[in-house]
């Protein structure tokens, strides 16, 4: 699916390219197009790999452990300018925020064999975060599609919203089996803030005109500032999770940008 988004990006952009590029004498304005400072308006997905210290649980159907790496889907926007310096280098400085989402659901049922659902699972995670980055440039330039890799820092703020509930009504019978167990509950739903640097490569893919497309792989290190606990319960005795020190996560990046 990520595969197929990417050539997506890269082939719309170059269809905006072609669309010019039998226009007679299109090459003036085409340069002084790639090689100009400009405004840059971004649109885009980020994938996030977040990972998260939880209260580990053990129950009959959900398993929670003390570390696990959670994974969403941000919507990014981004507005910043780019500067060029000449030699085809260019210097971009960016404020961008996202947000994204991801739910989890599954029931469990009292056998394979018998449908009666006996437990329900939810997770839940947000991510809402700022940052503001700054990337070195450099242009290929090509009669169709200008390739330019680029390399970027960033730092910024994130919140994490988890939300973790089960609850389980157990199994009895008559008489008793091996089968048989107790009622089983966890709830944890925890508010994580953290500030983190980035540091990430990419490239963009320019076309002729306002409409390009990029694509950007980070390593993120980050230190957690706040969490809040909003609720932790289960049905057997758990521990608050670890206070971490600096920990890494991964993130990837998509999109489309207007320049004008």
């Amino acid at each position: 699916m990520i595969k197929c988004l990417i050539l997506l990006a890269i082939i719309s952009t170059c269809a905006f390219s072609e669309s010019g590029f039998m226009e007679f004498d299109s090459k003036a304005p085409e340069e002084f197009k790639v090689k100009r400072s400009k405004w840059l308006l971004d649109f885009g997905m980020k994938y996030i790999n977040y990972e998260a210290d939880l209260a580990a649980f053990q129950g009959e159907h959900v398993s929670v452990s003390d570390k696990e790496s959670i994974s969403t889907y941000n919507v990014n926007l981004g507005l910043g300018r780019e500067f060029y310096i000449g030699a085809g280098l260019s210097l971009s400085i960016k404020a961008s925020g996202y947000f994204g989402d991801n739910d989890f659901e599954k029931s469990g049922n009292a056998a394979e064999d018998i449908d009666f659902q006996v437990s329900s699972y939810r997770e839940k995670f947000e991510m809402l975060g700022q940052e503001a980055s700054a990337s070195l440039n450099y242009v290929f330039e090509n009669s169709v599609l200008h390739i330019q890799p680029f390399v970027e820092f960033a730092v910024g703020r994130a919140e994490a919203t988890i939300s973790k509930i089960y609850n389980d009504k157990g199994v009895t019978s008559t008489p008793p089996t091996s089968d048989d167990y107790a009622a089983q509950n966890y709830s944890y739903v925890a508010t994580e803030k953290f500030t983190y640097s980035r540091f990430g490569v990419g490239i963009n893919f320019l076309s002729n005109y306002n409409l390009n497309s990029y694509i950007k792989a980070s390593q993120n290190s980050f230190k957690l500032d706040e969490r809040e606990i909003e609720k932790l319960e289960a049905s057997s005795a758990v521990s608050a999770p670890n206070e971490s020190g600096i920990n890494q996560f991964f993130s990837a990046s998509m999109g489309l940008n207007y320049t004008f």
